[in-house]
Order: C-alpha cells, then structure tokens, then sequence
C-alpha cells in the first residue's frame, strides 16, 4: 500500500477516534472510573470469597457498602472540618481584612495604584468570576446527578469480575507474546 493512503487512513482513524472520545466522554469517563474503582476493590472480593468463603454476590455487596461508607465517611468528615470552620469564620475573616487592608496599602505604596483603582480591578474581576460561576455549578449539579450510572456501571463490574478478568489477563497475555514472536 503507498505511503499517502496508509497517511489517509491513520489520519482519518485519528479523526474519528478524537471525535469519539468527545462526543462520548460522558459515557466513557464514568465507565473507566467504575473501571477503576472496581480494578480497587478486587483485591478485597478476592479476599471475601477466598478467606472468609462468602458468596460471589454477597462478598460483591459487602465491598460496595465498604466503599460507599468510605466514601461517606470522607464526606462526613470534610463536613465536619468545613462546619468547624464556619465557627471559626469571624476570627479568621477579621484576620482577612486586616492582611486585604496591609496589602493594600503594600501595593499603593509600591506600584502607585490608587486604592479605588485596586477596588475597581477587583471588581472586575469578581463579576468575570460569578458570570461563570453559575455554568460552574450547573456542570456540578450534571455531574452530581449522573454518579448514579457509573455506581450502577461500578456494582456491574464489581459482581461480574470472575467473567471480565480472565478476558483480560488472556488477551494481555496474548499481545506481549504476539510481540515476542516478532
């Protein structure tokens, strides 16, 4: 085959595939997550069903409520963290102003920027900042409302490991002797 059409088709196999991956990262980013998480929790499985001979689903459930308390103790306690801080607040915003008022002062002095204009820039800046701010969040909410396909995608992955693994340990497996052959 001459060189221009090998060129043609790994260039149009690159569009194609760039284009995939974008039209489909909201399927193919919770997927490899559930991926990993379950890649995370395998060991555990293996443990349950090895050592302690609980069944395939009953071992599988076990390490999902492992990882959703972890999870939600990890959010407990940066909840706890943040509400500490919230009774900490006026101290440390009292604190703020006083290093906001030296600093300004800081740079009226060394760059001769008048007050106002440092107030007025900062301004700006704020605005800019809150304009985005609700595309932000919007993108938080989508995201917080489809944890719920790659959980489902992850329980999946997690029972059916016994099935997917060997596939993948033989087709690894296979590749690197193919490559040793050459």
């Amino acid at each position: 085959m001459p060189f221009y059409t090998k060129l043609a088709h790994i260039l149009i196999s690159l569009i194609a595939i760039v284009y995939i991956a974008i039209e489909g990262q909201f399927i193919i980013a919770p997927i490899i997550f559930a991926f990993l998480f379950a890649f995370l929790l395998l060991p555990f499985v293996g443990f349950l069903e090895n050592n302690l001979k609980f069944s395939r689903l009953l071992s599988s459930l076990t390490a999902i409520i492992v990882f959703v308390f972890v999870i939600l103790s990890v959010l407990y306690f940066l909840g706890h963290q943040i509400s500490g801080l919230a009774e900490d607040w006026p101290a440390f915003q009292q604190q703020l102003i006083t290093v906001f008022d030296n600093l300004q002062n800081w740079i009226e002095k060394t760059f001769n920027i008048d007050t106002q204009d440092q107030v007025t820039y900062i301004s700006d800046g704020a605005l800019k900042v809150l304009g985005t701010g609700t595309s932000i969040i919007g993108l938080t909410l989508l995201s917080v409302s489809s944890f719920f396909i790659p959980f489902s995608f992850f329980c999946i992955v997690v029972f059916c490991s016994d099935l997917w693994l060997p596939f993948f340990r033989k087709s690894i497996a296979t590749r690197y002797m193919m490559l040793l052959a050459r």
